[in-house]
């Protein structure tokens, strides 16, 4: 069709008025004549090339569909809700976790909102028929960007109690009249210091150094003292059972080559355990002694099989901690949990990135990301490394991207400093980490795309293994020299990610580049709403079933146009060709002519233009030619 459009307008400007001063030609005497006596030939020859175009286009062009796809059908499991929601518990966590981007109110005001490309709506927006089951699942499982903005999926982070507080506060403020508490207030209520940690993993310790407070402050470990254990029960809102009781015991050892056990170190048992809201509490804590072999004992700790337990005490200018216990798992009322100490190192030599694994999900019509990154740190030394100046490992984030959050997976954000170098994102983190593989950190951030983006990562420790995973529904691809493809993953059950990984590992500063891009399976273009889609669907039905006839149509109006006009061309041409070499030749013969013929001449030449029968650059060139020869006389 360009090509078409573009023939016809050279041709049009082919036939406009040149100046005088050039050659006259026979195609500037067709041009102004044929122009002005055939437009309707013209328009009847475009309407044929419109209508030959729309039978094109729908017989050959591919079929323009949505570009936020649409989910596939799935069977859903039923969401029931719970009969109360802790509205003040699900204040305190929406203000540090939603606020940002949803607004203290839910107005889509938040601090970041401002710096998303796409939309963030008003709670108030949502239509009467949403319902606090329907908010609950966004909550949990994301929102992939179909209406607004990418929502990751918050299950990871908050337990399934907390989702139903937060989503029920969240719904309250659709309504306007539910005030979020202060956002200092809400922080300023930091959870109880009892991370649960797994029983076969290797324990991250929640507090920084004793020497340098952390951001939640530190707990000071009482004094030593020969007295026997004693207990305490925290403060919750439910009352614990503590009828039944069991005797937790060990040995402690020093697990840092030549290391020494020091004696009289007091120790101290904690037990915590969810309440109603979904929040760890403390429920139980207790000292003691260790005896001069390094073996402890604490007795009557409650027995509570949703609780978890672990040992801690203050060595090498530290908090320690030893491996969790799920109390459940107690039988016979004892439990023996070594407990492993260690001298510490400021020296990152041992530390490595075991693994880490990006997940992205992009569109194009949004002009935006959404990556979750998660790095595993492996400490392969028989020391606690706890760096300098309260920062242990150092996490560098891709270029260029915003709205970086970094957290462990227990949901905790404090322990890490955030400074901006440039365009690089840079964290700290705070916690020590202990010999053998930590906790894992989960990082998200935002990136803009518009169809591609390239993504530049430096790496601070060696990375055993690297892989990147795309979004498999939107179509994305993944290209980079060091990558090769990988088996996909599915995430929360719903969402497919294609894989791609570097299968050596990463030495310490590579720079690690790669390009993710629309393949050809994504959707090329976005609908802008219902009523439009099913106008466009309607119109393109039309054409689809009448393409045939209407591209006939086309060719035959394109044809009988083109013929007509090479006829009226050819015949022109002659005429004017005729015209031409008949007045040349009166004006050779008469030039010369008394005042009388002349003036005679220069009437006949008037009429003849008033005819039409003379182009006006020829009409004006001999109108001229007479005059001057008639000026002659005047001499």
């Amino acid at each position: 069709m360009l090509i078409i459009a573009a023939g016809i307008f050279l041709f049009l400007v082919s036939a406009v008025k040149f100046p005088c001063s050039e050659k006259i030609t026979v195609r500037r005497i067709w041009g102004m004549s044929f122009l002005r006596r055939h437009l309707w030939a013209i328009a009847l020859l475009l309407i044929g090339i419109v209508l030959v175009g729309c039978g094109i286009q729908t017989s050959s062009e591919p079929e323009i569909v949505a570009t936020r796809m649409n989910r596939a059908a799935t069977v859903t499991p039923t969401i029931v809700a719970p009969a109360s929601f802790d509205l003040q518990a699900g204040a305190n966590l929406y203000v540090p976790n939603c606020a940002p981007c949803h607004g203290d109110l839910g107005l889509g005001d938040g601090p970041t909102a401002a710096s998303i490309s796409c939309p963030v709506p008003a709670l108030a927006e949502r239509g009467d028929d949403v319902t606090v089951e329907a908010w609950f699942g966004i909550v949990r499982d994301g929102k992939r960007g179909e209406e607004t903005c990418i929502m990751p999926p918050w299950s990871n982070r908050l337990s399934e109690s907390q989702m139903w507080n937060v989503a029920a506060y969240a719904f309250a403020l659709r309504d306007g009249n539910v005030p979020a508490p202060n956002a200092t207030e809400a922080v300023a209520q930091p959870l109880p210091d009892t991370t649960e940690e797994p029983a076969d993993s290797t324990p991250v310790p929640t507090e920084a150094p004793t020497e340098v407070s952390s951001a939640g402050g530190t707990e000071s470990t009482p004094a030593a003292t020969e007295e026997p254990a004693t207990t305490s029960l925290a403060a919750t809102d439910e009352a614990i059972d503590v009828t039944d009781t069991f005797t937790l015991e060990g040995t402690v050892s020093n697990g840092t080559s030549g290391g020494t056990l020091p004696t009289d170190l007091t120790l101290k048992v904690r037990v915590a355990a969810l309440d109603h809201n979904g929040l760890p509490q403390e429920i139980y804590s207790a000292e003691t002694t260790m005896a001069a072999d390094g073996s402890y004992s604490f007795d009557n700790v409650p027995l509570n099989p949703n609780a978890i337990a672990s040992v801690q005490t203050d060595y090498a200018g530290i908090t320690q901690f030893s491996q969790s216990l799920i109390v459940g798992d107690v039988v016979d009322g004892s439990y023996n949990l070594p407990f492993l100490i260690y001298e510490t190192t400021t020296d990152p030599v041992d530390i490595k990135i075991e693994a880490s694994d990006v997940y992205v999900d992009a569109v194009t019509a949004e002009g935006a990301s959404l990556i979750l990154q998660t790095f595993e740190f492996v400490n392969n030394s028989d020391r606690i490394y706890i760096g300098q100046d309260n920062r242990t490992v150092t996490i560098t984030l891709p270029n260029d991207v915003v709205n970086a959050r970094l957290e462990d997976f227990a949901g905790t954000a404090d322990r890490f400093e955030q400074i901006q170098e440039g365009t690089r994102t840079i964290f700290y983190d705070s916690a020590p980490v202990y010999p053998g593989k930590n906790d894992g950190i989960l990082a998200t951030y935002n990136k803009a795309y518009n169809g591609s983006m390239t993504v530049v990562q430096a790496f601070n420790y060696e990375v055993q293994a690297f892989s990147v995973f795309v979004a498999q529904d939107r179509g994305l691809e993944l290209d980079g020299d060091q990558f090769q493809p990988t088996d996909p993953r599915t995430l929360n059950n719903d969402v497919t990610y294609n894989g791609y990984t570097i299968p050596t590992a990463i030495p310490v500063g590579t720079v690690v580049q790669y390009t993710v891009k629309d393949g050809p399976n994504t959707p090329s273009s976005t609908t802008s709403g219902s009523s439009g889609t099913t106008s466009t669907d309607d119109e393109n039905s039309f054409l689809q079933d009448n393409r045939n006839f209407i591209l006939g149509i086309g060719i035959l109006l394109v044809v009988a146009g083109g013929m007509y006009m090479l006829y009226d061309l050819q015949k022109t041409r002659i005429l004017a060709g005729q015209r031409t070499t008949t007045t040349s030749t009166a004006s050779k013969v008469n030039i010369k002519g008394t005042r009388e013929e002349l003036i005679a001449q220069i009437a006949v030449l008037d009429e003849e233009y008033e005819a039409g029968n003379l182009d006006e650059e020829e009409y004006e060139t001999q109108r001229q030619a007479l005059k001057d020869a008639l000026r002659r006389h005047f001499k």
